[in-house]
């Protein structure tokens, strides 16, 4: 399936509302249609998108399929899900608040998902149902064909939001401009102050030597710095 054969697309914007690319999104394409595709923004944290929180009582993304007897963010995915379900492709904005680059998350690769991923200018793509941990209330686990994307060096608003742009442009008009992209399954995490080892960085393999030093037997690990939660942590993934 190519972005030409689609009907209808959701950008769902602010589920974490200090997340305010999703704000601008919702902003320049609330609607519209092209002569293939329809699209909607739905703004899925309205509350703490006003607050500029990522969540009021809880993270959205974390709280699918929802409870109507739950806290905010739980009856809030109660609502939402019927309405994305309804959607051939659902796109969840992400802005990242950390130094690494744009990432697209799936929760597998098919040929449905490749057609949407392949319209971002991004290089990288994380499958989360080959890695390791469990990662559950996400979207991404009730709603087909959906992805994430995590724009990185959220410190530059204006720079992301331009490069949302391009990539929706890209999207509306069934432009595939980068096919082929690298993925990678989640390894593990790492409670280490990795960036107390200058040579590591984002998204650069570890050499042998590295990986001696953080006592890691496997190889083609990557790492990718979480620093917007905790300057402790990062999360390793391994190339497929």
């Amino acid at each position: 399936m190519s972005s030409a054969h689609l009907t209808n697309v959701a950008f769902v914007c602010c589920t974490h509302g200090d997340e305010q690319l999703g704000r601008f999104i919702s902003y320049e394409y609330p609607f519209g249609k092209t002569d293939t595709l329809l699209y909607r923004s739905i703004i899925a944290n309205p509350e703490a998108m006003y607050l500029n929180v990522r969540g009021v009582e809880g993270d959205l993304n974390r709280s699918y399929p929802g409870n109507p007897d739950g806290n905010l963010e739980e009856r809030r995915a109660a609502q939402l899900l019927p309405i994305l379900q309804q959607y051939d492709v659902a796109i969840d904005f992400h802005q990242a608040f950390a130094s690494m680059p744009d990432l697209i998350i799936v929760k597998e690769w098919t040929e449905e998902i490749a057609a949407i991923a392949d319209c971002f200018d991004m290089d990288h793509v994380l499958e989360l149902d080959k890695g390791a941990g469990s990662y559950t209330g996400l979207m991404m686990s009730y709603v087909q064909n959906s992805i994430a994307t995590e724009y990185g060096y959220a410190h530059n608003h204006q720079d992301a939001c331009e490069r949302a742009r391009r990539d929706i442009q890209n999207i509306l008009t069934g432009n595939r401009v980068k096919p082929n992209k690298l993925r990678y399954r989640i390894w593990g995490d790492l409670s280490l102050d990795l960036k107390g080892i200058t040579e590591i960085k984002n998204l650069v393999k570890l050499t042998a030597d590295q990986r001696e030093l953080l006592n890691l037997q496997e190889e083609n690990l990557y790492p990718i710095f979480i620093d917007g939660y905790d300057d402790k942590w990062a999360v390793l993934i391994q190339s497929l």
